[in-house]
């Protein structure tokens, strides 16, 4: 695909996400309400974290900036998924379920792109602005720690995507799956933020295969707070194998899509 075509995908989905802010932004009220209660709820997490390691200042060889750096990247990661392509994190096994995905199939468009655009949960901003600040508070600010940062959170935004993508789309396999995608996604949004050190080796391998918040969350902050060229070729290597799968299994349970025969008017 050229830097041209790219482009373009990155321009309309930029005018997709103003279009659904405006959407939002007609409830301000509402808007901003929820947004307080977002920096309430991760604020107040943040919060009790600081209190935990002001008493305890290690936990499995973890300190407190170590969870920072954690906590930070995936709050970052996550939110601007949410705000840029949250049609595939909570959507789409709804989708397939209901027979809604003839609305995307209709278009020249990939589909797969077309689904993440298609909605976006603006109240994220809120969630990537605070986890700025959070990063901002983890250790001393050069221009190559925020490089860093950026290029880490491209690495867990991949990775989070791809297996959002391989979850949801199991419910073109398993009926029903609705309630089973959303577990999991609500299971890797628990796990992710914990000191990867304190688990079990038998749910540290969990956490590096079904759930792999190791790969998604803890490998690239270590990418952050201590570089390393394998590491980099690790995070590489899983996300380009990783998006692989996604989208082969995508393409595939495309095959197997039943339509719901369903004509709706969208305006």
């Amino acid at each position: 695909m050229s830097l041209f075509v790219v482009g373009k995908y990155i321009a309309l989905t930029w005018r997709i996400f103003i279009a659904n802010l405006s959407s939002t932004m007609s409830f301000r009220l509402s808007f901003l309400f929820y947004l307080f209660g977002i920096f309430v709820y991760w604020g107040g997490q943040f919060f009790l974290w600081t209190i935990f390691f002001n008493q305890f200042p290690s936990v499995g060889g973890w300190t407190s900036k170590n969870l920072i750096s954690v906590y930070s990247l995936f709050l970052f990661s996550l939110a601007t998924l949410d705000t840029f392509a949250g049609g595939v994190i909570g959507d789409l096994a709804n989708i397939i379920n209901s027979g809604n995905l003839d609305y995307y199939l209709a278009f020249p468009k990939p589909v797969l792109w077309h689904l993440a655009v298609s909605k976006s949960d603006v109240t994220s901003i809120c969630t990537i602005i605070l986890s700025s600040f959070f990063f901002l508070y983890s250790d001393s600010i050069s221009f190559v720690r925020i490089l860093m940062f950026l290029l880490a959170s491209c690495f867990s935004m991949t990775l989070l995507f791809n297996f959002y993508v391989i979850t949801q789309s199991l419910a073109f396999f398993l009926g029903g799956f609705n309630q089973g995608a959303s577990a999991v996604r609500h299971t890797l949004t628990i796990v992710s933020p914990y000191p990867f050190n304190v688990f079990p080796n038998g749910l540290k391998f969990i956490l590096m295969t079904l759930i792999p918040s190791f790969f998604i969350v803890t490998l690239p902050a270590q990418l952050v707070d201590n570089f390393s060229i394998q590491t980099l070729l690790m995070l590489f290597c899983v996300s380009m194998v990783s998006s692989f799968i996604a989208n082969k299994i995508f393409k595939f349970g495309l095959r197997r899509y039943e339509s719901g025969n369903m004509v709706n008017v969208r305006v």
